[in-house]
């Protein structure tokens, strides 16, 4: 890594607040490259595909959005969501 990069770990969080901390000594983490517009639109396709309304009231198709429609349809929608594709 250049030293150009490096930065007082001090420093930084005093300009950029953090919620968590995570130090990746043994190189294990990797950076996901996935299009998650793609992803996003295909999930919120399938929540109103099965309950419109519910699918309007998530703000966040997130784990929000997730939390909701799994509450109400059970494993049928952990399911489906493990399925969707974003590739060809």
């Amino acid at each position: 890594m250049s030293l150009k990069y490096l930065m007082n770990l001090k420093t930084y969080l005093q300009n950029n607040s953090k919620k968590y901390l995570v130090f990746d000594f043994d190189l294990t983490l990797v950076e996901l490259l996935i299009p998650w517009h793609i992803v996003i639109n295909r999930t919120r396709e399938y929540f109103e595909s099965i309950n419109p309304i519910l699918a309007k009231e998530c703000e966040d198709f997130g784990y929000e959005g997730y939390n909701k429609m799994i509450k109400k349809y059970g494993s049928e929608v952990i399911l489906k969501l493990k399925r969707i594709k974003v590739g060809k």
